[in-house]
């Protein structure tokens, strides 16, 4: 990384055209989350969703955002395959890599990391 910015036009642009950049794809990737985890098509499907291309990240204080106890209560709920629980969002073999919280206040919680993950 050669200066301040990892991408400088993008990190330096006014916010409405960040916000502008940002929503389509913030929509495509939650629609895409509802057909890879039955736990968030379950909570997403009751969310409305944006029409067209959206210009605006208004949308998601509509969306339910989950709790501690709701991926400990998915990961309770596993089934073949999906070993993380039923917000697992890939295949297993697409896991290179799990990592977990210590579980201070309650059990631990798992989540499994891609290899696109780690290059982010």
């Amino acid at each position: 990384m050669a200066g301040p910015y990892w991408d400088g036009e993008l990190e330096t642009a006014p916010w409405a055209e960040v916000e502008a950049w940002q929503a389509p794809r913030v929509a495509q990737f939650i629609d895409g989350l509802r057909v890879r985890s039955a736990f968030h098509k379950d909570r997403l499907d009751s969310a409305a969703r944006p029409h067209g291309s959206p210009s605006s990240l208004r949308f998601l204080a509509e969306l339910p955002f989950p709790t501690k106890d709701d991926i400990r209560r998915s990961q309770e709920d596993q089934s073949p395959g999906e070993p993380l629980g039923r917000h697992q969002g890939v295949p297993l073999d697409a896991i290179v890599q799990v990592v977990s919280s210590s579980g201070t206040t309650g059990n631990p919680m798992f989540y499994g990391v891609t290899a696109a993950d780690l290059e982010v």
